[in-house]
């Protein structure tokens, strides 16, 4: 459950961040999916990095919940955008 909701958490910390600084939309629709992909990569090399190669296995389903959910929300906001204009 915390692998599909981090991401959608991710869009939106970045999208109101962006907001509060008063960023334009364009700029803020940009920030909002760059925050909310990048965690993907810093949680595969933080795997890769501190734990051997015979562990990493069964860690790696997170990652695999994140990506999964991380596409399918970014498709989903971006289908919801697109409607909206």
């Amino acid at each position: 459950m915390v692998a599909a909701l981090m991401p959608l958490i991710g869009f939106m910390l970045g999208y109101f961040m962006s907001v509060a600084c008063k960023l334009s939309a364009r700029c803020s629709r940009t920030i909002s999916m760059e925050t909310g992909c990048q965690n993907i990569q810093l949680c595969v090399v933080i795997l890769k990095v501190a734990f051997p190669p015979q562990v990493i296995g069964p860690m790696f389903l997170f990652p695999l919940v994140y990506i999964t959910a991380q596409c399918c929300e970014a498709v989903l906001l971006a289908l919801c955008y697109r409607c909206y204009q």
